[in-house]
């Protein structure tokens, strides 16, 4: 092993060299940084590995909760067709009827969200005693 200050990839050549010279009967195999031995680990593989499963955990509950929005707008776009028909006969802009609609989507983003912020902060309360650096 040897500590370098600058760039450790064009040590490597360098110092298998000055071991040839030192005994040419020695052989280097596979030298490599410290760095990529680290990154190279079957323990930084399983992080990766965990990381990126739990990212895809991740992006399929963004879509589960933007299709099951979607499904409660419509819903409730349906169940009151007749209001919004009759607000329109009276006079409601389109814009004003898009408003009605995408601030009740508003409030329920909203709420989903404030719960679901203090469901992950109690749960992170909770796997700080279990989990080291949570």
């Amino acid at each position: 092993m040897v500590r370098a200050a600058g760039g450790e990839q064009g040590l490597l050549p360098e110092i298998s060299a000055a071991i040839r010279k030192i005994d040419s009967g020695i052989v280097t195999l596979a030298g490599a940084t410290m760095l990529d031995r680290i990154q190279d680990s079957q323990s930084a593989y399983m992080h990766r590995s965990l990381a990126w499963l739990v990212g895809g955990f991740a992006v399929a509950a963004l879509l589960l909760s933007v299709v099951g929005l979607y499904g409660v707008v419509a819903y409730s776009v349906g169940q009151r067709s007749r209001e919004i028909g009759i607000r329109t006969a009276l006079g409601a802009s389109r814009g004003s009827i898009y408003l009605m609609i995408l601030g009740e989507a508003g409030r329920l983003i909203g709420l989903g969200a404030a719960a679901g912020a203090a469901c992950a902060i109690g749960a992170a309360g909770l796997m700080r005693e279990v989990l080291f650096g949570v």
